[in-house]
């Protein structure tokens, strides 16, 4: 972060090495389970690039390549599917139902010939940690976390029941300790409040 902020400060925001330093602190963020940080910088990183540099340059293509690596598949591990991987694609019957696609391999490559697609019950799903999620449908002292953005960290079972470690995008926000039928994946980030 400082190595980043130091080159934002001395040569601005449209530089590639400032924007390369950027790319790579998004990755370190992404490695920590800090996945809405990280989509929000690079996602800031690619207007940046493209904009000043152009679609074709190096520092677009790195950024747009980082992105579409760490920040726009949503994988998920399927209940009944043992460990395997698979990319969640959107909610179907107001949520109730995910649709997956998958599994990948164990190198994290896909073999699209042998992809299933597959829509299972929005509670059989585990997101990876790290993934952008969305609270809802809760009750009593925790209603007021509805509609609030968070990541998961890890998971647990309390009393024979999943639940997922969260961490809010709003810092003044303590953890919580969520069931999966009150998490949704949040597909694309909305801006910023």
């Amino acid at each position: 972060r400082e190595r980043y902020e130091n080159l934002l400060e001395e040569l601005g925001e449209t530089d590639t090495i400032t924007i390369d330093a950027g790319v790579t602190f998004a990755r370190r963020l992404a490695d920590e389970c800090h996945a809405i940080e990280a989509e929000r910088l690079l996602t800031k990183l690619v207007a940046t690039s493209r904009r000043v540099h152009g679609p074709d340059h190096s520092c677009t293509v790195y950024a747009t390549s980082t992105f579409q690596n760490w920040c726009s598949v949503r994988g998920v591990v399927v209940k009944g599917e043992g460990d395997r991987i698979f990319e969640a694609l959107r909610y179907e019957n107001d949520g109730e139902m995910c649709v997956v696609e998958g599994p990948f391999l164990a190198d994290g490559t896909r073999n699209r010939s042998e992809d299933r697609t597959l829509t299972v019950p929005s509670t059989d799903i585990i997101p990876a940690p790290g993934m952008p999620v969305v609270c809802i449908g809760l009750e009593g002292g925790e209603a007021h976390l509805n509609g609030k953005h968070g990541e998961t960290r890890a998971f647990s079972r309390e009393n024979d029941t999943f639940v997922f470690h969260i961490y809010f995008e709003e810092k003044d926000l303590e953890p919580a300790k969520i069931e999966p039928k009150n998490l949704r994946i949040i597909f694309e980030l909305p801006p910023p409040e």
